[in-house]
């Protein structure tokens, strides 16, 4: 059914070919309360499922002891860049 509803962003794209980053608002995702993270592996390398999945579980284990800050941020970042990457887009 057709609405006259508008969408309405400050970009040009809905989707992007660039790799979705969420490390440096992580602490807003999980401080909204979700509990549960999806991170796209199909397709990609041993590796780069290995260094992403560790990537934001340190993220993740940084949030809850209470140490997680944007210090962190370039560390994670650069191991990040380092498997598949396509540049990064914040969503």
């Amino acid at each position: 059914m057709e609405t006259e509803d508008e969408l309405i962003m400050d970009n040009k794209y809905v989707m992007s070919p660039k790799d979705m980053c969420v490390v440096e608002f992580l602490q807003e995702i999980l401080d909204a309360g979700a509990a549960v993270l999806k991170i796209e592996g199909r397709g990609r390398t041993a590796e780069y499922v290995k260094t992403v999945t560790g990537v934001y579980k340190e993220a993740v284990n940084a949030w809850r002891d209470d140490s997680y800050n944007r210090e962190m941020f370039p560390q994670w970042l650069e191991r990040l860049s380092t498997v598949f990457n396509r540049g990064f887009w914040r969503g």
